[in-house]
């Protein structure tokens, strides 16, 4: 067994400090043995079946404590575990404040007895034969081709996720750091749904691929939805989750969703939610909602058109938060399905707008959900079929839906913020980042057509990836007229090197604005993506991207470069309105982010560290206009695998 912890980058230059203590052969050979958690075995008693393998009595300890808010947290946790009667008293106790790990010795019998402290999250088990050949290395570059998903987690930052749902109890109430209860489910449940999700938001991967050790990713704030009034209560929860957890929380999770609500109050709550996520910078998460197969197993058999079909439920249509649905996969077929409520679209009733506009409502990310079916075919319990959760009877069984593939896209956030600690201000750039490290699937033709991002490898989703990012606040020209119909607010640029190895690059552009989106469906803004060579001529790729800030909150492109294309190159960003007065256009203000992935060539991806220098040997940053406040741009390499 072995635990990596990671501290603080210094500058631009990734760490990580590793503590190896490996178990002797005959003591792998039978852990291995051990089926991970079945459905009728608890977490402590598989934990005690397997140090009941153990081939030592006394064995030495490495315990990493959850992070303290203080020293004197600390010395409390070092107290409690000197008095529990596990230690061995007679036994060297080494202490490490800085890391917050202790080094002690135990009975293997009485080890799993402080396993139940909610301030542990690891133990690390050493054995006399791995002692001598225990090494701690210090400052050892990230290696994009070894880094693995739980070398990410930051030792001293966890990133926090706002779970609004129902009450949690059992072995996931351990990891409520902030355990805060804003009274808003039904009482008489009503714990078992938000257990389930918060397994899941919690451990993530380890709980999918059903790692025998679960490591929490994350620290949760769990909000219980309480009330008589189904999502309206659930909605207010949310509103009033992002007011008040927003100073300490960036990621906020609703696995609920609803279809049968009026469509004024409905378009109002969104306008709402919409401004809200904006006014606080935060990354909103919510459900697709569940399709009924038995209803519609006509539909479903159209596969991918059905995709088109169905809307998004509420208040997954929201403009800036992120809808999650789920893939499932049958024996018959044997391929991914992927669906459940899955249009980007408005549902043309629901808002008075001609259906010609009703595109690319939203994107929608993808990941494993499962189904209960799909054309009357059994489902197979495997990783994209159903989605192992931990119950309030601290059980391992299986379930399936939506509200189960949004807490892994939570996970997978907070993964991406300890990774980037605050290099980024906007989370516009940490969805666009996010977002390109998903695979890309087109629905539909011609102005039909509707993008889906798809997250199938929770491990490998920054694997021998190099994503650049810039974010800014693009802001209008005080010097603004009435008849100005054109390029009424410029950005940044970012010139960075492009290698004779890159072969293409996949843009994402993220934008929210503090305009109310619904009521300028009649004027034209307009987002605008130009790469060119360095002196800003003969422009390579440009695009631009209609209706900011009402129906493409997500902007996407590829480029594939047509001849041998080397040299500093620069990407601009800037909007075009037409139609709007100049005393609205000096109140806009539109936040962005842009991440862009450069493709490398497959003989070359071996080097991909030597490639990322060489990208970002003469990167900088410019204005473009004198007259604009300056936004805050950043570069950076994400190279994990």
């Amino acid at each position: 067994m072995n635990f990596s912890l990671k501290v603080k980058k210094v500058q631009k230059t990734q760490y990580q400090r590793i503590f190896q203590t490996p178990l002797r052969k005959k003591e792998l050979d039978a852990i291995k043995k051990i089926d991970f958690i079945d459905s009728n075995l608890k977490i402590g008693e598989q934990l005690r079946k397997t140090l009941s393998l153990q081939l030592e009595n006394i064995l030495n300890l490495t315990i990493l404590f959850m992070n303290p808010v203080n020293n004197q947290e600390f010395l409390h946790f070092v107290e409690v575990i000197t008095k529990s009667g596990v230690i061995e008293t007679n036994k060297p106790f080494v202490v490490n404040q800085k890391l917050n790990i202790c080094k002690c010795s135990a009975q293997s019998s009485k080890i799993a007895n402080i396993s139940d402290y909610s301030f542990i999250r690891r133990i690390d088990l050493t054995t006399k034969a791995s002692r001598q050949a225990n090494v701690t290395t210090e400052n050892i570059l990230f290696d994009p081709t070894q880094l693995t998903f739980e070398n990410l987690i930051g030792d001293s930052s966890y990133s926090e996720i706002c779970v609004i749902d129902s009450g949690i109890t059992g072995e996931i109430a351990k990891y409520v750091s902030i355990n805060e209860s804003n009274g808003f489910m039904n009482p008489n449940d009503e714990i078992d749904h938000g257990t389930r999700v918060s397994s899941l938001a919690v451990f993530g991967s380890d709980l999918i691929h059903r790692q025998r050790t679960l490591i929490p990713k994350v620290r949760l704030i769990n909000v219980k939805i309480e009330g008589p009034n189904g999502i309206y209560d659930a909605f207010e929860a949310l509103l009033e989750s992002i007011e008040k957890f927003s100073e300490r929380c960036k990621i906020f999770n609703l696995s609920y969703a609803y279809f049968d609500i009026d469509p004024v109050i409905r378009q109002n709550n969104l306008n709402k939610l919409d401004q809200l996520i904006h006014e606080k910078n935060v990354v909103v998460i919510i459900c697709a909602g569940n399709i009924d197969t038995n209803d519609i197993r006509a539909e479903l058999s159209n596969y991918p058109s059905y995709l088109l079909e169905f809307p998004v439920l509420f208040p997954s249509d929201s403009q800036n938060a992120l809808c999650i649905g789920g893939m499932c996969c049958t024996s018959r077929r044997g391929n991914c399905i992927y669906g459940r409520y899955t249009r980007f679209k408005l549902p043309p009733t629901m808002i008075n707008i001609p259906e010609d506009l009703i595109i690319k409502f939203k994107p929608e990310i993808i990941t494993y959900g499962g189904d209960n079916s799909f054309n009357s075919d059994p489902i197979i319990n495997e990783i994209n079929k159903e989605i192992p959760v931990i119950n309030p009877s601290n059980q391992m069984v299986t379930d399936m839906g939506t509200s189960f593939a949004t807490p892994l896209i939570s996970n997978i956030f907070s993964v991406i913020l300890s990774i980037f600690q605050n290099q980024f201000q906007n989370s516009e750039t940490y969805k666009a980042i996010f977002i390109n490290c998903c695979d890309f699937m087109e629905l539909g033709t011609g102005s039909n057509v509707c993008p889906h991002f798809i997250l199938s490898d929770l491990n490998g989703f920054l694997k021998n990836k190099i994503i650049m990012g810039f974010e800014g606040d693009l802001i209008p020209n005080e010097t603004i007229e009435n008849n100005r119909k054109n390029e009424i607010v410029r950005g940044k640029i970012l010139s960075f090197f492009l290698p004779l190895k890159a072969e293409s690059f996949d843009l994402i552009a993220i934008h929210s604005s503090n305009l109310d989106k619904f009521n300028y469906l009649n004027e034209k803004t307009r987002l605008v993506v130009k790469i060119s060579k360095n002196n800003g001529t003969g422009a390579d790729y440009r695009k631009s991207y209609g209706n900011i800030g009402k129906f493409a909150p997500v902007c996407y492109g590829h480029y594939e470069f047509r001849r041998n294309y080397e040299g500093l190159t620069r990407i601009s960003v800037w909007t075009q309105t037409k139609g709007i007065e100049a005393n609205r256009i000096k109140s806009m203000t539109i936040r962005f982010g842009i991440s862009l992935r450069i493709n490398i060539k497959r003989a070359f991806r071996k080097n991909i560290k030597e490639i990322y220098a060489e990208i970002t040997r003469n990167t900088t940053s410019s204005n473009l206009t004198r007259e604009l406040q300056e936004p805050n741009v950043e570069e950076i390499i994400s190279t994990p695998n």
